[in-house]
């Protein structure tokens, strides 16, 4: 495993993290909870350092389950959750949700995230989504004195267009989360100016919720608890370009000898403002594929130095 410490900070960001979401127990289809913690464990055993979580997967659900699941490494990890959907549950399935990032929100957020994560101290906290309502430092600065206080080791914001992120920067934010895979390509640019003002990135979604790992055709479907159901990547409109993407990462995968989903890892790492891709795993064989990107494998050497070109 690669490791890169967040500038003027004593963070320091595994190449890979783990996204947490799946422990929600929502959006996902059935998810094994037993799988899934093992799941959070052996990634922590294997080198991965960084957990992605929310307050809002499963209403709170995902960081009870992370914090179980990392026991007392949770003090020792660096566990990135983020605050700004707020919810109220209903008797249907699916809560209501608003953003709120106000800065009384914001502190009563962050008391709750603690609460739940059982820390005193969490590492990288974002804004989950920008509100126009509240002024960027307005909140940034109410998480600055939470982070005075010791709560935060460093805050910054998940989903900012590149003119949202100047503002966000000017404020003091130094973390980014942004979605990045061979299907969505369009943060890109965003990703390109963090790494100009020297602000880690977060990637999330390289395998573009399990597409680029060669294991759905236009013939698969989902249950309506599965947020695949919906998502315009997997609508019968999109599979004749998905069909000629995922035929060009078969035959690359093939020439490295690897798979398709570590072809698609790597094209993300590559890029060279990532800091941290942060991949999905419901159980241990899914992370497995994953961690052999940094097994040793002689095999692997050609796609782990790959810049990316090809595809």
């Amino acid at each position: 495993m690669r490791y890169t410490k967040i500038p003027k900070t004593d963070i320091t960001l595994s190449a890979v993290g783990l996204g947490c979401e799946p422990l929600g127990g929502t959006d996902w289809g059935r998810v094994d909870r037993d799988d899934a913690v093992s799941t959070v464990r052996a990634a922590w055993e294997n080198g991965i350092v960084v957990f992605d979580t929310d307050d809002a997967y499963g209403l709170g659900e995902s960081e009870l389950r992370l914090a179980e699941a990392l026991g007392s490494a949770r003090h020792d990890a660096v566990i990135v959750s983020k605050f700004g959907v707020r919810w109220r549950k209903t008797a249907n399935t699916r809560a209501v949700t608003w953003k709120d990032v106000t800065p009384k929100y914001a502190v009563a957020a962050l008391e709750a995230s603690l609460d739940r994560l059982r820390v005193e101290r969490i590492p990288i906290y974002l804004i989950h989504w920008p509100n126009d309502d509240t002024p960027i430092e307005e909140t940034l600065g109410a998480l600055e004195q939470q982070r005075l206080a010791g709560k935060i080791g460093v805050y910054g914001v998940s989903n900012f267009s590149a003119a949202q992120l100047s503002d966000a920067i000017q404020a003091g934010g130094r973390v980014a989360e942004l979605p990045l895979n061979l299907l969505s390509r369009d943060a890109e640019p965003d990703i390109s100016f963090c790494g100009e003002h020297d602000v880690s990135v977060l990637a999330y979604g390289p395998y573009a919720q399990g597409l680029l790992c060669g294991r759905y055709s236009r013939v698969s479907r989902f249950e309506e608890n599965d947020r695949r159901h919906r998502l315009p990547h997997f609508a019968e409109a999109a599979w004749d370009a998905n069909e000629v993407l995922l035929e060009r990462l078969k035959v690359l995968a093939n020439q490295h000898g690897v798979k398709e989903a570590q072809v698609a890892l790597q094209w993300v790492m590559s890029h060279p403002s990532v800091t941290c891709a942060l991949v999905g795993a419901r159980n241990r064989q899914q992370l497995q594929n994953t961690l052999s990107l940094f097994a040793g494998d002689p095999s692997h050497s050609s796609v782990q130095n790959w810049d990316g070109r090809g595809l």
